[in-house]
């Protein structure tokens, strides 16, 4: 489940990285830690 959550995080990351040309760790690098107990926009429902 876990790993579900990563890949789609992964993917979101990427496809706004490829907009913005930042770094991920530097854009969501804090939110990412923990995707679980934080809010975010890769959170579906």
């Amino acid at each position: 489940m876990n790993q579900g959550v990563r890949l789609r995080r992964d993917r979101w990351c990427r496809a706004s990285n490829a907009d913005a040309a930042e770094p991920e760790h530097t854009r969501y690098g804090d939110m990412a830690v923990d995707p679980a107990s934080t809010p975010a926009p890769w959170h579906f429902d």
